[in-house]
């Protein structure tokens, strides 16, 4: 399937017994929705001489998803997402761009579907009084006539029938409006649009369109191209427009004459429309593409070489480190080096796949979608799928004689004196190790993991826990040490065990993602880094099919804004969740916001996979809070999780790789929360490192008041959440009591009582109180700051508390007004650095942006404050001393002056400073905030 840019110097084929053909699907004609258990019969069709071969692949199953023909029948027996591929051949050269066609295979009946016509845009206005419109197109393959209401988001009391509704806009205000299609078996499915209403005394804001590029447009690097766009203005002809463009340039005009990209990539072109009643945005993506591109193919999964017991799947994925392959014609070369084996795979991410005992190269090559004669090629991955024994490994009893492995599975290891072990690592890799044998609770077995010198980093013991997690800072060549120990009791003793060693790229996860009629949210990566960084940004489903992935570079100090439709386009409604794959780490945050505006939440992204996730709070009044816990199996594997708390356990079963649970606390317990849970812990049943969350709780009795955490371990190399080892942070107590009120909650979640020391600070770094304490075992305090402070200080003296503490406790903070409209919630501050950042700002909102950072050190700190546009230019600077535990807190307004159209993230950097801190942002009529920890 040929692709081309849509300039005018499209090529004209013609055809020879040397050149490859072009492939096309003919049936189905486009996406595909069946029954699970359902035949379908496929045809393809080839662009060029006769004779010509085809192929097809519908998963990664060498012996059973392999076919051959023009027509060939494929029945799918497991429910999920499949991407197909057909590309034909002509004497041995392929279609370096196979046709592809996604289906959609579901377990009983297939989902009915549906989609409003009018009004055509998904956001429009109507003045008071306007009489809208409404009119849907809904289908059903199982149903031949399936049920179709309208309603309302505000009012879910309100339904008309039908494909058609005529409604009046009573008030000024903004109307979510959504068709609901239902089929005989109550499934579900809807579409939804938004309308804005205002007076006519008021008048409407601007409607800006963008009449050239077309959207998903591409280009030549260096091209020159100029930027077209139209205001539809019935009220005045004052509008002012603006562009914005996601490497950080701003244009004014309705038009730009001449623009041009020198570096390939995808961007996002922004046109601004505003008068005194407000401003709209339209945006679209544009493709720049180079013929010169080089080394931009990677192998993302498996990320180093490999060994693997017979057996054990291989999960491959690919990756563009350069947003120029904007589409991915993957080929995998499966080659056994010690055998005849040889597969091939063209699916993008073919997932799982098992491969023969012996050795292995496994190659990526991808085709440019613009340039179907460059080809790339990445590094290869040698995968050795052999047994391991005890007898592999000779002579490593001394750091100096360590012997080398690759990550993988070791089985059958006999320890009776220590063993070491080598391997080499890349700066920002995390490293997992973990005991996998039966015995580990009762085998009397250390692991260490070293430095190449041999300090140690961590260590475990098996009778306490199996796993280490640690990210390295650096590239080089780490250590494993075994050694028998005699603390369980037992004499010394030649020790049968097995141990497994992981090596992860940097990536972010996002657990709770949204794009449907109630919610929509916005993803928000930032680059700290004075060098670009390559990321794939990659979509599941709840029930973890790949929905889509894309490639994005951010430039140096750069930052990524876009919404999940921006990023996965129609298939933005299947997106459950987040994987972010990076070059180096990175840092963001996702927003989630009501499509009336109402409600809004920020949650971090995890930066690790684990095992043990805390959930500090659930709400005991059921009556008046929800809580949301939502789970995702970040792993290549099916597992399972156990929510512990003082009820019975839960489980909760993943039962494919990458799926997600999503459940309300109070269902999940049967429809009454059960007494003494207020607080819980989801526990890995393998006490493997898999699991990524966040809760989410909120108001039911109208106030539309909401906030979210980032759930996290007790791990120290882990600081960006709500737990370290040692201190906890409260950086925002409110003093104005008249109008906030602020709430702190901790909990020991260790298993002994722990005491720890409350110290109160005013703004200047001042002690104006401190308390020793205790808390039980398994105990929660969750109390206003003018009580938790009670004994300590007066809380209209307080801007911030730190808790000095043993090992075991965790804890959140929220703040909200007392008038019932605005509710945030962050994790306590662990992670001190010399550098954070403040990642969301985006003037076209127009909403105000605070922050507040603490110097949590012991002597002076220089804070320079950098205001950067989306493309890493540096906007302003501006400086600030601050005393050790001193407090500082101010709008970005306040500290820059007026900010820039195209500002978008804020750098906090000290020289020898400890920083924590927070931002927090809301909308300009005081309806909504969100509050999030500084990356």
């Amino acid at each position: 399937m040929r692709r081309s840019l849509w300039v005018s110097w499209l090529a004209v084929f013609s055809f020879s017994q040397s050149e490859p053909p072009d492939t096309e699907i003919i049936q189905p004609k486009g996406e595909l929705h069946i029954v699970k258990g359902q035949s379908f019969h496929f045809m393809g069709n080839g662009i060029g001489p006769e004779g010509l071969s085809y192929a097809w692949e519908f998963c990664a199953d060498f012996d059973a998803c392999l076919m051959t023909g023009q027509e060939v029948d494929f029945s799918f027996e497991e429910a999920g997402i499949y991407e197909v591929i057909c590309y034909a051949s002509n004497q041995g050269l392929e279609d370096p761009t196979p046709a592809r066609v996604t289906v959609h295979v579901y377990d009983q009946n297939v989902m009915p579907r549906i989609n409003i016509q009018e009004p055509p845009l998904r956001d429009s206005v109507a003045y008071v009084g306007d009489t809208v419109y409404f009119r849907c197109e809904a289908t059903d393959e199982d149903d031949n006539s399936p049920s179709v209401f309208w309603t309302f988001a505000h009012d879910p009391n309100f339904r008309v029938d039908g494909l058609e509704m005529n409604y009046q806009i009573p008030a000024a205000g903004t109307y979510v409006i959504s068709s609901v299609v239902t089929d005989d078996s109550g499934q579900q499915s809807r579409d939804y649009r938004i309308v804005r209403a205002y007076s006519r005394q008021d008048g409407v804001p601007p409607l800006p369109r963008i009449t050239f590029p077309a959207d998903g447009a591409a280009i030549m690097s260096g091209e020159s191209i100029s930027l077209d766009g139209e205001v539809i203005d019935p009220d005045s002809s004052d509008a002012t427009v603006s562009w914005l463009i996601s490497d950080g340039r701003r244009f004014d005009g309705t038009s730009v004459p001449s623009i041009s990209f020198s570096r390939p990539g995808r961007y996002t072109i922004s046109m601004i429309a505003s008068d005194s009643r407000g401003s709209r945005t339209t945006s679209v993506k544009l493709y720049v593409v180079s013929s010169l591109d080089s080394d931009t193919i990677q192998i993302a999964q498996p990320a180093t070489d490999l060994r693997l017991q017979p057996g054990d799947p291989l999960f491959l994925e690919g990756t563009s480190d350069n947003s120029s392959i904007y589409d991915k014609f993957f080929r995998w070369e499966l080659v056994q080096t010690d055998g005849p084996g040889h597969h091939r795979l063209h699916l993008s991410t073919p997932g799982n796949v098992y491969l023969e005992e012996g050795e292995w190269d496994i190659t990526l090559f991808a085709t440019h979608p613009a340039f179907e004669n460059q080809l790339y090629q990445s590094e290869p991955r040698h995968v050795v799928v052999k047994p391991t024994t005890d007898s592999e490994f000779r002579n490593n009893n001394t750091l100096q004689t360590a012997a080398t492995i690759v990550p993988g599975n070791y089985r059958n290891q006999m320890i009776a004196a220590d063993e070491y072990f080598a391997f080499s690592v890349n700066a920002g890799q995390t490293i997992i190790l973990e005991v996998n044998t039966p015995q580990a609770k009762t085998m009397a077995l250390e692991i260490g993991l070293l430095d190449a010198q041999g300090n140690e980093i961590e260590i475990i013991k098996t009778t306490d826990k199996s796993s280490i997690r640690h990210t390295s800072d650096r590239t080089g060549v780490f250590k494993m040490r075994a050694r028998e120990t005699s603390d369980s009791g037992y004499p010394k003793r030649p020790l049968d065990f097995g141990f497994g060693l992981t090596v992860l790229n940097p990536a972010l996860y996002f657990p709770d993602v949204h794009w449907s009629d109630h919610m929509g949210s916005r993803l928000v990566i930032v680059n700290p880094f004075e060098e670009s960084i390559s990321m794939e940004l990659v979509g599941y489903n709840t029930a973890g099919s790949q929905i889509g992935s894309v490639s994005l570079d951010l430039v140096a100090k750069g930052r990524l804004s876009a919404y999940v439709d921006e990023i996965f386009g129609s298939a933005a409604p299947l997106v459950s969740w987040l994987r972010v794959d990076a070059t180096k780490a990175v840092g963001g945050i996702c927003i989630s916001e009501t499509r009336d505006g109402l409600e809004a939440y920020a949650v971090s992204g995890s930066t690790a996979l684990s095992r043990d996730l805390y959930i500090p709070h659930v709400a005991q009044a059921t009556t008046q809070w929800y809580t949301r816990g939502v789970v995702a199996n970040g792993y290549t594997e099916p597992t399972s999780s156990v929510l512990m708390s003082e009820a019975p356990p839960k489980m909760l079963d993943f039962s494919q790789p990458h799926s997600k649970i999503d459940f309300d606390f109070v269902e999940l317990f049967g429809g009454s929360l059960p007494a003494g849970v207020a607080w819980g812990t989801f526990v890995e049943s393998a006490r493997e490192m898999k699991l990524a969350a966040v809760e989410v709780f909120g108001k039911k009795d109208g106030s539309r008041q909401v906030a979210g955490l980032t759930l996290s371990d007790a791990r120290q190399d882990n600081p960006n959440f709500f737990f370290i080892k040692q201190n906890l942070y409260f950086t925002h107590i409110a003093r104005d009591t008249a109008q906030f009120w602020t709430g702190i909650a901790l909990v020991n979640v260790g298993m002994a009582r722990r005491s720890y020391i409350v110290y109160a600070y005013d703004s200047a770094g001042k002690v104006v109180g401190q308390q020793v304490r205790s808390v039980d075992t398994g105990q929660k305090i969750v109390q206003l700051a003018a009580d938790f402070l009670d004994g300590v200080a007066d809380v209209t003296s307080v801007d911030w508390v730190m808790i000095e503490a043993d090992e075991g406790l965790v804890g959140y903070e929220l703040f909200g007004t007392l008038d019932n409209k605005r509710l945030a919630g962050m994790e306590a501050g662990t992670g001190l650095k010399e550098s954070i950042c403040m990642p969301f700002i985006d003037q076209s909102l127009g909403y105000w942006y605070g922050i507040s950072i603490v110097n949590v050190g012991t002597s002076n700190a220089d804070v320079t404050f950098t205001l950067y546009d989306a493309g890493g230019n540096v906007l302003n600077t501006k400086s600030q001393r601050l005393s050790p535990k001193q407090k500082y807190v101010n709008l970005l307004a306040t500290i820059f002056g007026t900010l820039p159209s195209n500002a978008a993230w804020v750098e906090c950097s000290s020289s020898g400073g400890r920083l924590t801190g927070f931002q927090l942002f809301g909308d300009p009529t005081f309806e909504r905030m969100a509050a999030i920890l500084a990356l």
